[in-house]
């Protein structure tokens, strides 16, 4: 019994010292390869999960973030692509159909959507400078989202001249609340496109634009930090402080607007700071902090 025992622990000694020479410690590289998932959000019947997958192109140097998607369970597939890019704030329509996203193809960050059962990306917003936060309407016909306040005429030509530069504390853009529609069976723009007036293209029929966005809150004298749409539809609560520099966060508030009459009212107006949460699911209260 021994002579088997001392023949056992001879015979796996080996085996043992060949495991440890195949375990090292992976190299920084290898760590930085390692693709990683995040992001995720399940579709509004619950069967569905769109998630981010991260991967490092060494080429390019840079991560690439893309959107991925598992259907009742199963095996998941890259839904966007975005080259040049990253795609991100994954958001499923109401009615779960669509997946929203945005990305920068070229373009500044802009809103899109793309088909559950694959295709082309619709771009939804074509925003000068891009698109920060959005979220759905509840009935899904449109999206709301915020952007910055447009560049003084200025500060352009400025930028053109010298560069881009921004003097601390005393140079910001305020961010304001926009709202677009949503129809993803419209005529795009391309099939019947609208030229510039200086453009030599002769054009004698009705032409298509894109989808301007309509202005909800703007021209106020304090930035949008975030937002979230009523249940009903009815309402939408900001968290708003007087600009967006780091220490007006101590003197967020919260109002609320009515979308109907395009009322804005101070809900929160505490001496410190005020966040807004949620909404209670009857649209009647709202969950904050302070």
């Amino acid at each position: 019994m021994k002579n088997l025992l001392l023949l056992t622990i001879c015979y796996l000694l080996p085996l043992i010292g060949t495991a440890q020479d195949e375990l090292s410690n992976p190299s920084f590289e290898e760590v930085l390869s390692l693709k990683t998932v995040g992001s995720p959000v399940l579709s509004p019947d619950g069967n569905h999960i769109a998630f981010t997958k991260s991967s490092a192109d060494w080429k390019e140097n840079r991560w690439d973030y893309e959107i991925w998607l598992s259907k009742d369970g199963q095996p998941a597939f890259q839904l966007t692509n975005t080259p040049e890019g990253n795609s991100g704030q994954i958001r499923w329509a109401p009615g779960g159909q669509w997946i929203s996203f945005t990305a920068n193809r070229g373009n500044k960050n802009q809103v899109y959507v793309i088909n559950i059962n694959g295709g082309e990306a619709i771009q939804i917003t074509h925003e000068e400078d891009g698109v920060q936060q959005y979220r759905w309407a509840p009935d899904g016909k449109s999206i709301i989202f915020t952007k910055s306040e447009p560049k003084a005429k200025d500060a352009k030509k400025r930028s053109e001249r010298y560069g881009a530069y921004n003097v601390d504390d005393e140079e910001y853009r305020l961010t304001w609340l926009y709202t677009i529609p949503f129809d993803p069976y419209a005529q795009a723009p391309q099939e019947l496109p609208c030229y510039d007036k200086d453009s030599t293209a002769v054009q004698n029929w009705p032409c298509i634009e894109w989808p301007k966005a309509e202005a909800l809150i703007d021209s106020v004298d304090f930035t949008i930090r975030g937002f979230d749409i009523s249940p009903d539809g009815k309402m939408i609560a900001i968290t708003h402080s007087p600009d967006p520099l780091i220490n007006s966060f101590f003197d967020a508030d919260i109002s609320i607007l009515d979308l109907d009459s395009k009322k804005l009212r101070t809900a929160v107006n505490n001496p410190s700071s005020d966040n807004f949460v949620t909404w209670s699911p009857d649209s009647r209260q709202i969950l904050y902090d302070t």
